[in-house]
């Protein structure tokens, strides 16, 4: 291995697909979300663990021991460098693609600034609306999946303003068009032979993955670019919807590449009739007995309280 190529977006942003799409390549080796980098990418941010030995006061006699020395990163990065090179020798680029790796894109950026990125934007509103139907089975349940949507998606809106040396591509140009997108990619990584969207991308090994984009899906298809109102079937994913798209705001939903304008007045002229359905009904009544019980009942520091609860 020579380089490590990173694949960065959102869950449910096609991540697996492009993943899959150059695992077909002779010069690009990969597994299924990997997961191996988080735990070391973390290791000095407070709140991200838990331990028998006591995760908070390990935390601060770490940084405190540390300081500004980094040369403990380096160190780190460079063992990992090692170990991929030497479980994959014979191929040009091994594929490293785990969701979460964008929560630490900044992190990787340091640690790996040599090495080769690809960022891949997907209109945030379809993004959530596949998540929900993907993890959720359709019901709308953003609690779980607030470190995505919140601090993932402001990081994806970084990436964007800050990728020098990235590669960035939209979900919709890949699958819309798909033949001039895999020459972007490659020409940006060298590869020869080129990309060919015709070749049926593999299923790829590993316990982790995004089980559509692993298996379900077998060619480069385009989807609907207005796909999430088919999941808006009440007041209450409407009402849900349009606060997450003001929380975004116009400069970042246009800084990933879509009209703000378009997709807010779709929103607003999408017509709903119910007020709620039944499971997103009993999906609120739990994270309000959630947020009672822990924060009432259960009193403790912030930094302990699960993220997708503070947020």
């Amino acid at each position: 291995m020579k380089q490590i190529l990173f694949i960065l977006g959102l869950p449910r942003s096609g991540t697996t697909l492009l993943q899959r799409v150059l695992s077909t390549s002779p010069e690009v080796d990969t597994v299924s979300e990997p997961w191996i980098l988080l735990p070391f990418l973390s290791f000095r941010e407070t709140g991200q663990n838990k331990s028998i030995y006591g995760s908070r006061p390990a935390q601060t006699a770490l940084n405190a021991f540390l300081g500004e020395d980094h040369r403990l990163e380096k160190s780190i990065a460079d063992s990992l460098r090692n170990y991929f090179h030497l479980r994959y020798p014979g191929c040009r680029y091994f594929c490293e693609k785990t969701p979460r790796n964008l929560l630490y894109a900044d992190t990787l950026q340091k640690w790996f600034p040599k090495d080769r990125y690809i960022i891949l934007n997907r209109n945030p509103l379809n993004v959530a609306a596949s998540i929900f139907r993907t993890f959720e089975n359709g019901v709308l349940n953003p609690y779980k999946f607030q470190v995505d949507l919140n601090r993932g998606l402001k990081k994806l809106v970084w990436l964007n303003r800050h990728a020098d040396q990235a590669l960035i591509m939209r979900y919709e140009d890949l699958t819309g068009n798909p033949y001039e997108s895999l020459k972007r990619c490659s020409d940006y990584l060298g590869l020869d032979p080129p990309l060919d969207p015709s070749t049926t991308p593999p299923n790829l090994t590993g316990e982790m993955g995004d089980p559509t984009g692993q298996f379900s899906m077998t060619d480069i298809t385009s989807q609907p670019e207005l796909g999430y109102l088919t999941f808006i079937d009440s007041v209450y994913r409407k009402r849900w919807f349009l606060r997450f798209l003001e929380k975004i705001g116009r400069r970042d939903f246009e800084q990933l590449g879509y009209s703000w304008e378009k997709h807010s007045q779709a929103l607003k002229q999408h017509s709903v009739v119910k007020p709620i359905g039944i499971r997103d009904l009993l999906c609120l009544f739990a994270r309000k007995f959630l947020e009672m019980l822990t924060f009432r009942v259960l009193p403790r520091r912030r930094e302990e309280i699960p993220e997708f609860i503070q947020y």
